[in-house]
């Protein structure tokens, strides 16, 4: 009978490795960038031609190869990185497994220049075979051409995205490892059009302008912070800079680019209070650590690690940002150069007569809590009210806006929440159990367990619905059976669901709907006390969706705008 397991070639072992490694133009990249990072370069230039798809050059002035490691860099698992077992938790190259290379050139046309000061080589490989050998003029460095992309795996490039997704992706990683390595120029063109040029001179704010734009890197807050285990440096955006993805937050760790799920909870929670809901910051973070607290081999493409104590970082991590605030004002300021005057010829002043309004009313009445004191440190004088809307006021600084239903709503969730985390274990009784309707394929992922310990008390029903028949003290009755519903399916179908982000959204829903609304008459002793509570708040500066409470106009903008300052 026939053998019918057989050893596999090593071009068809590349070419699977090829395919856990390099599935986008992007992987090339990161793994002959990450080579050139470790090999000790002071400059990097990637010309890409149509994003990659047609051309992946990079080009460095690192240490080079000799012939000989040259060709043996073809091989699968050669590498000069990894000597021992003992290496493999003490890793501090970007590179490791030596797989690069060969399962690149196994399902490419590779062209490889090098030279370590004394001799030079070329080397063509196509397919994983070697098809050329010679010397070359190179002084000292590398340089790798990568074309016809899987020429011999057309599934694959099929699977490629467009030009525009190709190239968007690799501008987002060669940026992050800009930021990872400020000493390093990099260069990054496409179809000859210059993308990104640092100067490598380790000012990471210049990298930062550089990556981001000027105006963000004005606007970052940098802290150093450590504990036993861990050091840590974080350039924090100002919650004003705001983006739609998360791809605004970098992580790197022992210079290494990383995604880590845990980390970037942890700075998306500590902004969730300061920005609207789906926006995210621009954050910075390096992390230094003993290598051995780390285990960077859990993903083939090394794009996230294992650490051995998290708890202790996130608590680091959650610590300075709290320092990185309480060092910066963040009232956001009106600069001179997105203010326009216009002016209204015939306007009349519009001045309310007498209407008072008391504003306690508005405030969630809750014996427990204490009066909140005056605080006679702002300062602040009310000089008017804007359109039944906007609280004018002025201190020795400037002038300042404030916004009365942000601020009113920002007080009364800052008290909703407390009072949820204080009184989670505080139910209602229902008289009239209420009975929602469920489609089969939901209610085969009702736990009730999970509702229970937030202070519901719900019982699948016969064949489709559920019965509630208590519900969390927090939560009023009157119109409960509209939200009730959104509420149990929210739950139902998070993956990530966590009980701080559930008491965050229904407390700043309660919030909105109780609080003092625009046009709302309000008079100058409700508008100080409104202003008083405000200041006294945790985060005073924006409500629970983001947007600002407070803008201010600092007396040299105020006189640049009437041309009293040139300058």
């Amino acid at each position: 009978m026939k053998n019918k397991i057989v050893l596999m070639s090593d071009n068809l072992a590349n070419k699977i490795a090829a395919g856990e490694v390099i599935d986008k133009c992007v992987n090339i990249v990161k793994e002959l960038v990450e080579n050139s990072i470790d090999a000790d370069s002071k400059k990097i230039i990637i010309n890409l031609l149509s994003g990659g798809l047609k051309k992946i050059e990079v080009i460095d002035d690192g240490v080079g190869m000799s012939r000989e490691d040259a060709l043996m860099s073809l091989k699968r698992h050669a590498t000069s990185k990894l000597l021992n077992e003992n290496d493999l938790f003490n890793i501090v190259t970007l590179g490791f497994r030596g797989e690069a290379i060969p399962s690149i050139a196994s399902v490419s046309d590779m062209k490889i220049y090098t030279s370590n000061g004394e001799n030079s080589t070329y080397l063509h490989v196509r397919g994983g075979e070697l098809l050329e050998e010679k010397s070359t003029d190179l002084k000292k460095g590398t340089r790798i051409e990568v074309t016809d992309l899987f020429f011999n795996t057309p599934v694959r490039f099929k699977y490629l995205k467009n030009i525009h997704n190709e190239l968007a992706s690799i501008v987002l990683y060669v940026n992050k490892l800009a930021l990872a390595n400020p000493h390093i120029k990099f260069i990054l063109t496409n179809d000859e059009k210059e993308l990104l040029n640092t100067r490598g001179n380790k000012d990471i704010k210049e990298v930062i302008a550089k990556v981001y734009g000027l105006d963000v890197a004005k606007k970052v807050i940098n802290i150093k912070d450590n504990n036993l285990d861990y050091d840590i440096e974080g350039y924090y955006g100002y919650p004003e800079l705001q983006k739609r993805t998360n791809s605004s937050i970098t992580t790197i760790i022992n210079g290494r680019v990383i995604k880590n799920y845990e980390i970037n909870k942890t700075i998306i929670d500590f902004y969730h209070d300061y920005m609207p809901p789906e926006k995210y910051p621009y954050v910075v973070l390096y992390i230094n650590v003993d290598p051995s607290l780390i285990d960077v081999n859990i993903h083939p493409t090394k794009s996230d690690i294992k650490f051995s104590k998290m708890a202790t970082l996130t608590l680091l991590i959650e610590d300075s940002l709290k320092e990185a605030f309480k060092k910066e004002s963040l009232i956001p300021s009106i600069t001179n150069d997105k203010f326009n005057l216009d002016f209204y010829e015939g306007s009349k002043l519009d001045f309310v007569e007498n209407t008072s309004m008391d504003l306690t009313e508005t405030y969630l009445d809750l014996k427990q809590y204490e009066e909140v004191e005056i605080d006679t440190n702002q300062k602040f004088r009310v000089i008017g009210i804007f359109r039944k809307t906007y609280i004018i006021l002025e201190n020795s600084d400037g002038l300042y806006l404030v916004d009365q239903h942000a601020a009113a709503e920002k007080i009364n969730f800052e008290k909703v929440l407390k009072y949820m985390l204080e009184e989670t274990k505080s139910k209602i009784d229902l008289l009239v159990p209420i009975h929602l309707e469920l489609e089969k394929n939901d209610l085969l992922l009702f736990d009730s367990k999970k509702y229970e310990d937030l202070g519901f008390n719900i019982e699948i029903f016969g064949d489709n619905d559920l019965i509630v028949r208590s519900i969390p003290s927090y939560l009023k009755e009157e119109n409960l059976q509209e939200d009730l519903k959104e509420i149990i399916l929210d739950i139902l179908h998070n993956k990530k669901f966590d009980k701080k982000s559930f008491y965050y959204d229904i407390a700043a829903t309660t919030a909105c709907k109780m609080s003092l609304k625009a046009h709302d008459y309000l008079t100058t002793e409700g508008a100080y006390d409104l202003i008083d509570r405000l200041f006294k708040c945790n985060n005073p500066y924006n409500c629970p969706h983001g947007r600002p409470t407070v803008i201010k106009f600092t007396i040299y903008e105020i006189e640049r705008m009437f041309k009293r300052i040139m300058n």
